[in-house]
């Protein structure tokens, strides 16, 4: 999602169509797509995660990209949701006016390697009231530093806590993750 996301928006940008210069991705976005848009002075705007939540920034900003990690994009001139359908035309659209192969529009960026773990838990308490987890985390990013990122938060359907860690290997991510993780299932976890 992420390759044809900033394909769109700096074709956008380049046509003077990109509407207040910004995109509105959910908070889970790859740190690799976020620091590409930054490349091309292209201000990436957070939602939390879920498309109607996209849509709802995008409406609040008045920008006319949007989407989602796990693939929808939203072009909010033709749908109102993440649609397959017109994400394959707007990349035709561009094929054709800037008469390139569709290899050709392959943007290049660096993704980052992320994991990410669901933890069971009993209660959902404010993330900030659990001093280890808090501990966790911090020390995890202090690991990190800004070779990465972590975002921890509550499922919003079920008794989840959902811990996401990027970084510049698959095994920093596992293993802050799994520290971070670690200290969920000991404050707040399921048991058998």
């Amino acid at each position: 999602m992420a390759m044809q996301f900033l394909r769109f928006a700096r074709h956008l940008k380049q046509k003077g169509q990109l509407k207040n210069n910004a995109v509105v991705a959910t908070v889970l976005a790859n740190l690799g797509f976020l620091r590409a848009m930054q490349s091309l002075e292209i201000d990436v705007i957070t939602s939390a995660v879920g498309d109607r939540y996209v849509i709802q920034k995008m409406r609040e900003t008045d920008c006319i990209i949007g989407g989602e990690q796990s693939g929808h994009l939203i072009f909010v001139e033709h749908n109102t949701t993440g649609d397959g359908l017109v994400a394959a035309l707007q990349v035709l659209s561009i094929m054709l006016e800037t008469d390139s192969k569709l290899s050709d529009l392959a943007a290049v960026y660096q993704k980052y390697p992320q994991t990410q773990l669901n933890i069971g838990v009993v209660a959902k308490p404010a993330l900030e009231s659990l001093p280890e987890v808090q501990k966790a985390i911090m020390d995890a990013e202090s690991k990190l530093g800004n070779l990465g990122r972590i975002l921890v938060r509550y499922s919003g359907t079920e008794n989840l806590c959902r811990v996401m860690v990027e970084g510049p290997t698959q095994k920093v991510a596992d293993e802050n993750a799994g520290l971070v993780g670690a200290a969920i299932r000991s404050a707040i976890g399921k048991t058998a």
